[in-house]
């Protein structure tokens, strides 16, 4: 074959060699194979130029060797070289070559390796993963394999990794078995690296895997059974749970596996993901989930990746909880397929780049279509090699026109029709085989040879279609000459080929004829049934031919064929994959029906075959949950055919399962009230709790008085087939009931099952139905003597006769509820820890969190510690939440519930617990009511214990989440917990009435069960003391209640019992001021609660006694100025204080000194204290050192030791100050005495006396000199001691006396704002009453009467303002908030407020002409505002005629604009305004003037004073004034006595450029200015300051003339001269009231001018305009008043105004302006009139005062608004929310602050919440407070009571 190769492709040898030269002496054979090496001769390489024969002989020898190595699968090594040299291509005779390298994917390599590196190679290993994407032939595999051969290189992974990989094949019904293989080879790993020591490692698995390994051993590693021979039985589980016990158990033996290898990387190669199934998928997602390290590599295509498929669902997963990285790989550019063509060709890319070129775009750039479209370009001679020239020949338009395929498949299935026909049946029949096929079925289905296969086999393998797979492939030959090889090659022939690609095998498998292909699979289908082992994983492959050819089955072979497919389905469900197990049942069932002419006919003659196949089908389908109808036809089936009870009964369990999973418990019990029905049971669905105790009364006596044990005992099993599981069953029915919490028939159906036992015998269901009757009758009855018998008697059973896993689980759970009233603790843990072991069997893990939460709960109920409750908590809850990342996550909310609350009692930042996850509120929300009840209960509790009002928010909630009976309630410490919490709720007589009748129930509830357990008899003694203290508040037999329950509860261990007990007893002490035993009722709970763990409660007591002590000690605090005093010795003293040694412990330390270096045996330190002399230490060798204090109770005088010693020694030595040392006077008393002075700054102050029994003499010099330092130092410490000692006493006093004063301010501060809302809130009926009464008609001494109340309220409103505002500037907490705004505006705006108080008294303003018209400044507005009114206030007070001027100027004095030199640097606009308020008054008397900023200080101050006020307004104006000039300028004052005052500021701002007006603005002044233009004015304003204020507002108007007058009567003469010289002029005559005029002058005046035509305008204080409108109403003249002071465009709309109506009623038609201000009023127009058609705006008002609902009420009504009324926030949310509902809502709500209930705060938050969560519009909603400091979140604006008429209409 190669030589006849070799004259095709070659003119001579020379090309040959060229091409042998080219490979760099090695040659490529198979590719994306392992390499294998061949030799090539030094003489073949030396003589490569030679053409001799002899050459080419040896050439072709050495072809012959390649052919020879073309059969095998062999590694050779080279004996010239110290390397082997690699090889392995699909060219044909290397003339091409198939690249090796990756290109164009340098980036995403690095990012791979990135990733890897990230991940594993860190400290903290994390799991993650790459996940290859692209199209079909983009290079994935070569990706990861390229990416892993460089991971498994790097340094610092070294060889601590495992790698295993899988494919998932594409045409296999059985895609689980790659996993299968995948974890067979961990297995193979650890069992090589653990060779030697093999066998502790088997014993290993088996004590860590425990009944795992029997799994293992039956549906994964079949190979565990060589090692563990006798393994058990594989547990019978339900097909749920059999899939869940795989899943784990593959999750434990991956964890094993990383054990073992001591953490060491996991890398998981997985390839054609996308053929995975759903069970391969969610292992998958299983093991990434898991705590070890493990890095997956994914390859995917991309183009086969469905929206809704499993695998990119499970992308998504990954990618969201762990760091799984997706890589998509896009087609290659030009460079990089001209780098592959280049490789291939062995040329530069510069030579082949335009064939490169239109290589890119015949093959959009996929990698694999690339190199087979260049080989076939060479295979169609497109491409040539010139040997000559030794360049590749081609013509690009010939390639561009050739014919192309769009796809590398259709590419593939071109050149398989260039195959010989012989060679290309060949693959046929392997390709419907597989991607993999055996030489031998090949050889049996073509009835050829071995040797005639291989031959035609070949003809492919040159091409590179397939490639062999060997039997062995790390054999290593070395050494060998041909002869061995060519003898190896006829002994090891490649067992099987695989296609290269799986689009070769696709292409293969489409160019059958679809009838062959039919045939081919049946003949497949039949050989393998034959020679193929159908109990193992091989009966698929079987099947999966079969049924592709099932339109060639014989009757005959019909149903043998349908065996088959029960036992795959059988084999498939034993994997675990579902998917197939029903694939296989639905195949099956088909070709069982089609041997029949009907259904029926099916059924009536296969029974049992068609029972199998829908019984596979209906489970598997319940447990992937497919469509529900599909199952609902399935069921039907069941009814139709299905006629014998326990196969019936096998379906209903499936359906009531497959209802469960999906949480529709009312259809379980639906359908299970049906079934029993059905075999012949009645119950009623409907049962009260009164006909379940019938029933159960006419059982017990149906047992005819023998004890239900006996009962029992008595018994034999059942022998009925169809009981037992008709028992089990009854009891998913009834699950089913109490979840939808319908107890009485919970209980009844338990019944049933006891009853149907003692009248069959016992079955594995007996014990669990037992126990659930006595839990069902705990729970509607509370314990008895009969529930714990039941109880007892079917936990007995349970240990004789076991049921199944899940029955027992229950069993245990249910018994283990009772247990307490029979069982200890530890006796009741054992029996939830068995349960725990039987649910963790079945893996129903929300069993196991019901059994791990109940044994806390009983845990809690004892009073075990907290912090072994927390460990225990946690341990449970992190083995649960092992086990629920495969399941139920919500089970662990009820374990965190009472995590969370005991660990907010521990105080874990002093133990150092550790916080779980916290549950969120969403995770609460989906939980069923009894985790919430759970949750919130123990939260209560934990909030009633710490004293925090939660509790009693709580409290009603859990009452409300209430569906469990009496018994289980009071086991949850329910009915001790709810009333207390509700005593401390009760504040009402209604509520305490109620409250009485609780506790006589809960009292009865605790006293009827304490004889069952000993908790409940200190529980009912506490409530039963709390129920007498609601009738006799102050009985003292309380006392000894309360001290009985402390005792007992103590002597049980419940320590927070007794804890409560204890503090109960102390909050009655101190109500009814007890002081004698208080301390020790609140001592006594504390070292409870300390015992029981509860450290934040502790740290709560302590501060309790250390408040209480503190307000003891107040009393005997320092005044003022010896806290000064003290502070500063302290600040001075404290620098020297150190941490040493106490005085009895450096004592005690000198004494020891002494003794050691003095040898003395006895002695004494003696000091001075008070002029006393003292015993601060003594020793002898007897008793040793005893250490005395310096205190005149506890102290030792020394004349108390006057007769141990030599006491005149020391009385010496203290008057002489000298030391003294002499021998004994008896040798056999003592040997030698001493006694030193201690000494400082020349005062001897103390002594040491020393006595030394074997001294013979006068103690040594060096030691009296030793003992004369050591005094002094001892002398040193005492007194340094004592200063400290002293200091700290001191510091002790001043603390507490600043926390005084504190507390003082504090209460200053509360009574301000007390008090000011206690003012406000009746000041706001007084004077929105007044208000609305003025509206009324009243008389004129009722009038006067209301605007005195009216001045009165307002003086005390403004007396209550100044105090506050006087507070706040005290302690610096004025707010100052900076805004833009207009200042002519404000400035009118502050004249319109104080001109209704000036009276006779002309108010002006005077503007400087340099302040354009509508500047605007940035300034604080409200404080500015609130400086011109207290400032003109003050004027109007003192001002009884003349005039106040308000005067603003931009100051121009350098001396005071050097003060804001950086302000004029930094902002051209900035300037300084002078303010002044001038005034004509009584002036100050130059006496009093150093009091007139001095707070609460007046100039008129005697008794009968004539000017009232609080002498605040100008210390806070003076205030604001510093703060808004930061401190650069303050109010200064210049006055006369007699004649007036001028105060006067500066006013630092930025003076904006001129803002244009709005439109409507704009039009109006245009409009008057054209009106009046050339018109006549006649001004008769004597006053100089009024008229030019009046010209200062007309000086715009282009008028014709002015005339000024002075009195009426030059008036007159004026205006008749002007009229007769101007006829046509328009005449406008403006008259000052000021002047005096009244109706007798006007009247006189008014005839004369009427005639005349002249427009009159009459200008008036604002105070007068009643009264001259009511005049000229009267009158026929047309008169238009202008009120003083002038407002800013104000005449000018008043005049164009007035001359609009007069063009109007002439019939001109000229738009006129409206007026602008209230300020003016035409006298003959008439008031417009209300539509009676228009709606009420609907306004809520929330206040719960009754006197400021009517006076808002009517106010509203005032201003035509309808109102409703709510008493608190809570009913103002509620009315809000129906008005929502009925879609129309409020236009306005006004909401009180300070309510009962709900707050307005809180109720404006749940409004904006509502109307956020429903999209609408935000509700105005104003805020109406009496505390000036309330602020209000959400709402719309603030309005400070008390209210005026003016604030409700702004």
């Amino acid at each position: 074959m190669i030589l006849k190769e070799i004259d095709k492709r070659y003119q001579s040898c020379l090309g040959l060699l060229h091409d042998l030269n080219r490979s760099e002496d090695f040659l490529d054979i198979y590719p994306d194979s392992e390499q294998t090496v061949i030799p090539i001769s030094a003489q073949f390489q030396a003589d490569s130029n030679a053409t001799s024969d002899a050459i080419l002989d040896d050439q072709l020898a050495q072809l012959q060797l390649i052919q020879s190595i073309q059969q095998h699968k062999v590694n050779l090594t080279c004996q010239s070289l110290d390397v082997p040299m690699q090889l392995g291509s699909k060219d044909r005779t290397s003339v091409l070559k198939a690249p090796h390298n990756i290109y164009g994917r340098d980036k995403e390599l690095e990012t791979i390796i990135d990733i890897f590196s990230a991940s594993i190679l860190l400290p903290k290993k994390l799991n993650s993963g790459v996940v290859v994407v692209g199209y079909s032939g983009s290079g994935k595999s070569s990706l990861i394999t390229e990416a892993l051969s460089k991971i498994t290189k790097l340094p610092r992974l070294g060889n601590q990794y495992v790698l295993v990989q899988a494919k998932f094949p594409q045409y296999s019904n059985t895609p689980f078995e790659c996993l299968t293989g995948l974890f067979q080879d961990l297995f193979r790993v650890i069992l090589e690296r653990e060779q030697e020591h093999e066998t502790i490692l088997l014993a290993r698995m088996k004590k860590e895997l425990g009944s795992d390994l029997v799994v293992l051993a039956e549906q994964l590693i079949p190979q565990l059974h060589t090692h563990f021979p006798n393994l058990p039985a594989m547990a019978k589980l339900s097909t749920m749970e059999s899939l869940t016990r795989l899943r784990e158990v593959i999750c434990n033996w991956v964890l094993f596996v990383s054990r073992v290898l001591y953490r060491a990387a996991i890398i998981i190669f997985l390839d054609d993901l996308q053929w995975g199934d759903e069970n391969s998928i969610s292992m998958v997602k299983g093991l990434f989930n898991l705590d070890c390290p493990i890095f997956f590599f994914f390859a995917v295509r991309g183009n086969e990746i469905k929206d809704n498929s499993l695998v990119k669902s499970l992308i998504l997963a990954m990618a969201s909880q762990n760091p799984l990285r997706k890589i998509t790989l896009e087609a290659l550019d030009v460079a990089s397929v001209t780098s592959i063509v280049g490789e291939m060709t062995g040329s530069a890319n510069d030579k082949i780049q335009d064939l490169a070129t239109i290589v890119t775009h015949k093959t959009l750039g996929n990698p694999f279509f690339v190199t087979q479209f260049v080989g076939r370009l060479y295979d169609e001679g497109l491409l040539i090699f010139n040997v000559d020239t030794q360049e590749w020949e081609y013509d690009i338009q010939s390639i561009n026109d050739m014919g192309s395929t769009e796809n590398v498949v259709l590419l593939l299935v071109d050149q398989i029709h260039k195959l010989p026909h012989e060679t290309a049946h060949i693959l046929q029949i392997g390709s419907c085989i597989g991607s993999v096929f055996p030489i031998s079925l090949i050889c049996e289905l073509s009835q050829l040879p071995m040797s005639e296969v291989l031959e035609r086999v070949s003809e492919a393998l040159n091409r590179g279609f397939v490639q062999p797979k060997f039997t062995n492939s790390s054999v290593l030959y070395s050494n060998k000459d041909e002869s061995s090889i060519s003898k190896c090659s006829s002994n090891d022939d490649p067992k099987e080929f695989s296609f290269l690609h799986d689009r070769v095998h696709e292409g293969f498998y489409l160019s059958i004829p679809e009838d062959e292909k039919t045939a081919l699979h049946y003949n497949i289908g039949m050989y393998l049934k034959d020679h193929s082992d159908l109990d193992s994983s091989q009966i698929f492959s079987v099947v999966h031919h079969l049924h592709l050819s099932c339109s060639l089955l014989t009757n005959s072979t019909k149903l043998e064929v349908v065996d088959l497919f029960i036992k795959a389905a059988c084999v498939a469900k034993k994997f675990g994959s579902l998917e197939q197990t029903l694939s296989y049942s639905l195949q099956g069932k088909e070709i069982l029906q089609s041997h029949f002419d009907s259904e029926e006919a099916c059924w009536e003659l296969e029974y049992d075959r068609s029972y199998e196949l829908h019984y596979m089908i209906c489970d598997t389908r319940a447990v992937i949950k497919q469509s529900t109808t599909e199952l609902s036809n399935d069921f039907y089936v069941v009814e139709r055919f299905i006629k014998k009870p326990l196969h019936r009964l096998r379906f209903y369990r499936i359906n009531a399962n497959y209802l469960s999973n999906l949480q529709n418990f009312k259809g379980v019990l639906e359908l299970g009230l049906r079934v029993i029905e059905e075999y012949g049971y009645t119950t009623k669905e409907n049962i009260s709790l009164e006909e379940f105790r019938e029933d159960l009364l006419r059982f017990q006596q149906s047992v005819k008085g023998k004890n239900i044990a006996e009962a029992f005992a008595s018994l034999g099993k059942c022998s009925d087939e169809v009981l037992p599981p008709l028992l089990e069953f009854i009891v998913v029915t009834l699950i089913a009931a109490y979840f939808i919490q319908n107890v009485p028939l919970f209980c009844s159906l338990m019944l049933l099952c006891v009853s149907i036992t003692l009248e069959n015998g016992i079955a594995g269901a007996s014990g669990v139905t037992l126990t659930g009757l006595a839990f069902g009758m705990l729970a509607c009855f509370g314990p008895s003597k009969e529930c714990i018998e039941y109880a007892k008697a079917g936990l007995k059973i349970a240990e004789q006769v076991e049921g199944s896993y899940f029955n027992m689980s229950l069993c245990m759970n249910w018994g283990g509820v009772v247990a307490p009233f029979f069982a200890t603790i530890s006796e009741t843990t054992e029996i939830f820890e068995r349960g725990m072991y039987f649910s963790n069997q079945c893996y129903d893990h929300e069993t196991t969190g019901y059994l791990m939460f109940n044994t806390v709960m009983i845990q809690c109920y004892y009073g075990m510690e907290i912090p072994y409750l927390l460990e225990n908590i946690k341990v449970y809850k992190e083995a649960l939440d092992v086990k629920l990342k495969k399941g139920r996550s919500d089970v662990t909310v009820i374990l965190s519930g009472v995590y969370d609350s005991l660990y907010f009692l521990l105080d874990a930042q002093t133990c150092g617990a550790n916080r779980l996850q916290v549950v969120t509120p969403q995770m609460l929300e989906a939980s069923p009511g009894f985790y919430q009840f759970n949750y919130k209960f123990f939260h209560m509790v934990a909030y009633y214990i710490a004293n925090d009002p939660e509790a009693i928010l709580l409290e009603p909630i859990v009452g409300s989440l209430i569906h469990f009976s009496p018994g289980i309630l009071t086991s949850y410490d329910y009915y001790f917990y709810s009333p207390l919490i509700r005593i401390r709720a009760a504040t009402t007589k209604r509520h305490k009435i109620e409250l009485k009748k609780y506790l006589d129930t809960c009292i009865q509830k605790l006293e009827a069960y304490s004889k069952f357990k000993a908790g409940f008899v200190f529980r009912a003694l506490i409530i039963r003391a709390e129920r007498r203290l609601l009738d006799k508040p102050g009985s003292f037999k309380v006392i000894g209640i309360y001290n009985k329950a402390v005792k007992l509860a103590a002597a049980h261990g419940a320590f927070h019992i007794a804890g409560i007990a204890a503090e109960r007893a102390y909050q009655f002490h101190l109500t009814n001021e007890i002081v004698l035993g208080a301390d020790g009722c609140l001592n006594q709970a504390h070292q409870m609660f300390h015992k029981w763990g509860a450290i934040s409660k502790c740290k709560t007591i302590t501060n309790t006694v250390a408040v209480r002590r503190k307000s003891e000690l107040s009393a005997s605090l320092p005044s003022e100025e010896q806290l000064s005093i003290h502070n500063l010795v302290l600040n001075h003293v404290t620098q020297i204080l150190t941490n040493e040694r106490s005085t009895g412990d450096s004592l005690q330390v000198f004494s020891r000194i002494i003794l050691q270096h003095s040898g003395a045996d006895k002695g004494f330190i003696f000091f001075t204290h008070e002029e006393k002399l003292y015993v601060i230490s003594k020793w002898n060798a007897r008793e040793g050192i005893e250490i005395f204090m310096l205190d005149k109770r506890k102290g030792l005088l020394a004349s108390e030791v006057a007769d141990q010693l030599s006491f005149q020694l020391v009385h010496d030595t203290m008057r002489t100050g000298e030391s003294v040392s002499q021998s004994g006077k008896d040798s056999t008393d003592m040997g030698s005495i001493c006694c030193v002075p201690m000494i400082l700054r020349s005062q001897t102050l103390g002594a040491i006396y020393l006595e030394n029994t074997l001294l013979n003499g006068a103690f040594p010099e060096q030691q009296m000199a030793m003992l004369e330092h050591l005094g002094c130092q001892i002398v040193s410490i005492i007194e340094r001691n004592q200063l400290n000692q002293h200091l700290k006493d001191t510091l002790k006093q001043v603390q507490k006396r600043a926390n005084m004063l504190e507390s003082l301010s504090k209460m200053k501060d509360d009574f301000v704002a007390s008090t000011s809302h206690e003012l406000r809130t009746p000041l706001n009926a007084v004077l929105g009453f007044s208000e609305i009464l003025k509206e009324t008609k009243l008389s004129l001494e009722q009038q006067e009467y209301c605007d005195m109340i009216y001045s009165s309220a307002e003086g005390l409103l403004a007396v209550i303002n100044d105090i506050l505002d006087f507070q706040r500037c005290q302690k610096d907490t004025l707010e100052m908030n900076t805004s833009t705004f207009d200042f002519r505006k404000c400035l009118d705006h502050v004249l319109r407020l104080i001109v209704v108080q000036c009276g006779s008294v002309e108010l002006l303003l005077e503007i400087d002409p340099e302040i354009e018209e509508n500047s605007w400044i940035k300034c604080d507005r409200l404080r500015l505002q609130q400086i011109f009114l207290n400032l003109l206030s003050n004027a109007m007070k003192f001002t009884p005629k003349g005039s106040i001027t308000l005067r603003v100027q931009v100051e121009t004095n350098p001396q005071v604009l050097g003060l804001y030199s950086e302000e004029y640097e930094e902002n051209q606009n900035f300037k300084v305004l002078k303010i002044s308020v001038q005034d004509t008054g009584i002036g100050i008397d130059p006496k009093k003037r150093s009091a007139l900023f001095k707070p609460f200080s007046q100039i008129d101050t005697g008794s009968t004073r004539k000017y009232t006020g609080t002498g605040l307004g100008l210390t806070i104006s003076q205030n604001l004034v510093r703060r808004l000039s930061n401190n650069k300028s303050e109010i200064a004052f210049d006055s006369k006595l007699g004649e007036g005052t001028t105060f006067h500021f500066h006013l630092p701002v930025l003076v904006l450029p001129p803002v244009s007006p709005n439109v409507t603005e704009i039009e109006r002044r245009e409009n008057s200015l054209d009106l009046l233009a050339r018109t006549i004015f006649v001004i008769c304003i004597p006053s100089v300051e009024t008229r030019n204020f009046f010209l200062s507002e007309v000086r715009a108007v282009d008028t014709f003339m002015k005339r000024y007058c002075s009195t009426l009567e030059s008036t007159t003469a004026t205006v008749k001269e002007l009229r007769a010289e101007y006829p046509q002029k328009l005449i406008l005559c403006f008259i000052d009231t000021g002047t005096g005029s009244d109706e007798t002058i006007l009247n006189p005046f008014m005839e004369k001018v009427h005639p005349l035509n002249v427009d009159l305008f009459l200008i008036t204080h604002i105070n007068q305009r009643n009264h001259y409108h009511s005049w000229f109403t009267s009158t026929t003249y047309p008169v238009t008043i202008i009120t003083k002071p002038f407002y800013k465009d104000h005449v000018l709309n008043s005049c164009g105004g007035a001359l609009q109506r007069k063009l109007n009623k002439e019939g001109k038609e000229i738009q006129a302006p409206s007026p602008s201000s209230s300020h003016t009023t035409k006298a003959t127009t008439p008031e417009p009139t209300e539509d009676p058609t228009t709606a009420l705006p609907q306004v809520l008002m929330v206040e719960d005062n009754k006197m400021n609902q009517r006076v808002q009420q009517r106010m509203l009504k005032l201003m035509k608004a309808d109102s409703d009324v709510a008493l608190n926030g809570a009913i103002g949310l509620e009315q809000f929310t129906k008005r929502i509902d009925t879609g129309i809502p409020y236009a306005l709500i006004l909401m009180d602050f300070h309510m009962p209930e709900m707050d307005g705060k809180e109720a404006t938050l749940r409004i904006r919440a509502l109307e956020k969560e429903k999209n609408l519009q935000p509700t105005h909603i104003i805020g109406l407070t009496a505390d000036s400091g309330d602020k209000g979140e959400g709402m719309c604006a603030i309005i400070s009571k008390p209210i005026k008429k003016a604030s409700f209409h702004a």
